[in-house]
This record gives C-alpha cells, sequence and structure tokens, in this order.
C-alpha cells in the first residue's frame, strides 16, 4: 500500500519566492483563467439566483458558451506545507482547473473528457518542460494533462468503452490487492488520493447476464507505471524504464461479477506489468550510480467480496502475484507474494461510519537485503517499494467518517499501521460546504516509523493541506 504526502506547521503567508515564477504566455492565460473563476460564484444560502443582465462579470459571459456546450468541474486553489517528493522543500500555494463533459448522441453513445491544468507550485525554481506521450501530458509549470477521454457504445447487453480511462477494481477500502490496471501519480497534490490517480489508454467490454453477473473483459495495449516519490540520495541518479511500446507490451485483464444480491463478488485474472518500480544498477559507480526504475511482467488472480447485512458490512479482497523471480534468485525483481485485506464496516447512526479492516502479506522466496554485498542498498530500495522487506507482513487500517449540520460538515479520518518495523500513517481531512458551488478543506499526513519502512520511508512527506474550491 502507497500513499504519499506530507505535514510540517505551515506558515501560509508566502514568501518572496513566489514572484520568481517564469511562466509564458500560454501559461499565464491559463492561470488567469483560473483566477477569473474564483470570485465568479457569489452563492446565495438557498442556491444561486440568476444574475440581473449588466451584471455579468467579462469572464461569466465567456464562460457561458461552455456551460451550454455541457462543461463543467473545478477550480480550486491549494496550499500544501511540503510536497510528496521527499524533498527539504516548504510551501506549495497551487492553482488547479478540472474541466470534464459528458456528451450522449442518442441512446447508444456517450463521450467522455476529463482535463486538467495543474500549477501546483507557484513558490520554486521551474520545472524542465516535457512531453510524455504514454500519458499525454505537457509537463511545465502549468502542467497539462488528458486525464481520461474515451467513448463508451452501449448494444443491448454488452457495453464498450475505448479510450483513456480509470478503470479500479477491489471491493476493499483503499487497500486493494486487485487493483491491477490503474495507475498513480503519488508525487501530485491533491487532497483527495483519487485524484492522483490517471488515465490509461484500453478497451474495456462489459457484457451483462441474467441474475446480476457480469463479465468484463480490458486491453490495455500501452502499459503505463505509476510515479513515486524518490529520495535525493548523493551520488545516485534514478532513471525511469517503462515498457517497450509493443503489441506483444499488451495488458489483458478478466473479471466475473454478481453484485445485485445479499453477497457481491467477483474473481479476475491479470497478466501484465507490475505498476510499481523494481530497482537495477545501470551504470556503477564512480562518479555516478545509475539506478533504473524498471517494470516486469506479472500474473496475478485475484477474489473480492462484501456483505451488507443491517447495519453491518463486511468485506474481503485478496491477491496471489506471480512474478519473474519465482526463486528469488535476482535482488532487482520482486518475488510471488499473496496480499489480503478483510474488513468489518459498521453504520453508527447520525451520519457516522466506521470501517477496520486487516491486511496482510506473504512474500515466497524473499531474497535478503542485508548481505555485506555492494548492491544491498538497491536491494533493500526495490524490497521497500514493491513492499517486500519481511516475509510474513501484517497491519491495520481504521476510516473513521462523520457528518454535521446535513451532511454539509464532513470528517474523515484515515489511520494504518504495519506492525512489522512499527509504522503507521494518519490522515485527517474536514470538509465544509460553504454552499452548493464552494467547498472548503483543511487536513494534513503523518508518517512515523523506522527509516526502512513504508511509511517512515515518508516522513519527509509529512504536510498540512487547505484548499478552496469552486465546482460549476
Amino acid at each position: 500500500m502507497w500513499v504519499c504526502r506530507k505535514t510540517h506547521s505551515a506558515n501560509v503567508t508566502l514568501s518572496a519566492r513566489t514572484v520568481q515564477m517564469t511562466f509564458n504566455f500560454r501559461n499565464l492565460l491559463f492561470l488567469g483563467i483560473i483566477l477569473a473563476s474564483l470570485p465568479a460564484a457569489a452563492a446565495a444560502e438557498d442556491g444561486p439566483d440568476p444574475i440581473p443582465e449588466g451584471r455579468e462579470t467579462p469572464f461569466m459571459k465567456l464562460w457561458n458558451p461552455f456551460k451550454d456546450a455541457g462543461i463543467h468541474g473545478y477550480a480550486a486553489f491549494d496550499y500544501f506545507s511540503s510536497d510528496k517528493s521527499l524533498t527539504k522543500d516548504r510551501h506549495f500555494p497551487g492553482l488547479n482547473l478540472v474541466l470534464k463533459s459528458e456528451p450522449s448522441f442518442g441512446d447508444h453513445v456517450r463521450l467522455y473528457g476529463e482535463a486538467r491544468v495543474m500549477a501546483q507550485d507557484l513558490n520554486h525554481s521551474t520545472m524542465p518542460s516535457h512531453w510524455d506521450g504514454r500519458t499525454q501530458t505537457l509537463y511545465e509549470d502549468v502542467t497539462l494533462e488528458l486525464r481520461e477521454g474515451y467513448v463508451h457504445l452501449y448494444a443491448g447487453d454488452l457495453e464498450l468503452r475505448v479510450g483513456k480511462q480509470i478503470i479500479v477494481w477491489g471491493r476493499a477500502d483503499e487497500i486493494n490487492p486487485t487493483d491491477w490496471l490503474s495507475a498513480r501519480n503519488l508525487t501530485l497534490l491533491f487532497p483527495d488520493p483519487f485524484d492522483q490517480r490517471i488515465g490509461v489508454f484500453g478497451v474495456k467490454a462489459d457484457y451483462y447476464l441474467p441474475k446480476g453477473f457480469r463479465v468484463t473483459g480490458v486491453w490495455q495495449p500501452v502499459p503505463t507505471a505509476s510515479v513515486i516519490p524518490l529520495p535525493s540520495v548523493p551520488g545516485i541518479s534514478f532513471q525511469r524504464q517503462l515498457p517497450d511500446m509493443e503489441i506483444e507490451n499488451g495488458e489483458l485483464g478478466f473479471k466475473l461479477d454478481q453484485s445485485g444480491g445479499d453477497i457481491e463478488w467477483s474473481v479476475n485474472y491479470f497478466t501484465g506489468f507490475n505498476k510499481l518500480p523494481e530497482v537495477n544498477l545501470i551504470v556503477p559507480p564512480p562518479p555516478v550510480t545509475v539506478v533504473g526504475l524498471s517494470h516486469h511482467r506479472i500474473h496475478g488472480a485475484g477474489a473480492d467480496f462484501v456483505y451488507i447485512h443491517g447495519s453491518w458490512g463486511f468485506r474481503g479482497e485478496g491477491a496471489y502475484v506471480h512474478t519473474k523471480n519465482p526463486k528469488g534468485r535476482r535482488r532487482d525483481i520482486q518475488t510471488p507474494h499473496a496480499f489480503y485485506v478483510f474488513g468489518i464496516e459498521k453504520d453508527l447512526g447520525n451520519s457516522t461510519n466506521l470501517i477496520v479492516q486487516y491486511y496482510g502479506r506473504r512474500v515466497f522466496h524473499k531474497y535478503e537485503t542485508v548481505l555485506g554485498l555492494p548492491d544491498d542498498q538497491l536491494a533493500q530500495y526495490n524490497a521497500l517499494f514493491t513492499s517486500q522487506l519481511d516475509t510474513w507482513q501484517n497491519g491495520v487500517s481504521v476510516r473513521f467518517n462523520k457528518k454535521w449540520w446535513s451532511d454539509t460538515l464532513d470528517l474523515d479520518l484515515t489511520y494504518a499501521i504495519n506492525f512489522e518495523r512499527t509504522n503507521w500513517f494518519l490522515r485527517p481531512k474536514l470538509t465544509y460546504d460553504l454552499t452548493d458551488e464552494w467547498k472548503a478543506t483543511v487536513g494534513g499526513e503523518i508518517y512515523k516509523g523506522e527509516n526502512v519502512s513504508q511509511f517512515g520511508f515518508l516522513e519527509d512527506n509529512a504536510m498540512a493541506f487547505a484548499e478552496m474550491r469552486w465546482s460549476f
């Protein structure tokens, strides 16, 4: 389970370094659109009244054709006290614009698109610009991303979805062993972890059978990997090595799902690439060690279920993963393992909900990481990134949610602890719906534990955050 962020007490007053921004004209235009949108949604307590003629701002008039075309989304100003890239930098104000559209053409064709304009670091040096063809993302001071874009076709009991899309499998809460298909950028600064997911180009077919059964097939021709926070280590340079874009590197997933009854369940199979990187040595020292972050093919089989009885819920999910290192003879590829989650959910009434989950992992033929060999540090990174530091791993996650004031004030607390190496994570988040359009969020993330542990490794990503969002 990878979760990434940072918490240090924050001085919300921006430093003079903010003026160091060096945006080109196009980037300034995007920022201007976002900034202009923020005052445009003054709200009334009973919902926004029609704006009298002549009182619309120039931007609101500019936006009317987009609203008429069915484009919606949100604009947000965010502040994070730290980044999610294991640096010592502090104070990250940012602006994000998300645009969505879902036009339909009759009863059989629907399109969906979601684009993001992200300026998540307005207080530090600029990033090198480059285009990522796999994810359709232009990385600059202002990052432009097509997050999802697909066509959805309906023909009787068959549904077909073609294009860039986010496909999430698994019925457990946040910790999903069968989440094979979805990639994440764990360095993005968003209060909601789901916003870190990135779309993957693919074809998804669902065929609905009687009695709530459904067969799903997924083909992803272009493997896409997750982006994780990496430490800055003197003398070590990390280099991403993504699978070649070839037809034989396509990924396949199949699932049989049953829903609508007292018990909902599914079984699935996946063959594709590990979304998390595995560490290998490219260039030994001196003067700089170049470390590759590669991705090898895996085969996985899994299942999940959920059973609701009154105010109680019971859920579980598990998977077995077979890798290209079945006997543990290599230290640059993860070994086969089983990963499982069992949870109990209770509706406590008064808009209060509690979920407690046990999760575990059994690593087969684990390679040693402390042998006094020259590549020990790399082997340790590999075990850390793929959660294979220990043969048996056990942990508990707790999620508490409470709503007040007609569900306008929402408290969400998430806690997880790994018993091996004693490391833990806490994420409190409080959201208040100021109006139907405006929402304010404050929260934080805390990581603690040994340096060589999942959450201890992320201690520099501890942070406080705040967001003001306008939805339109």
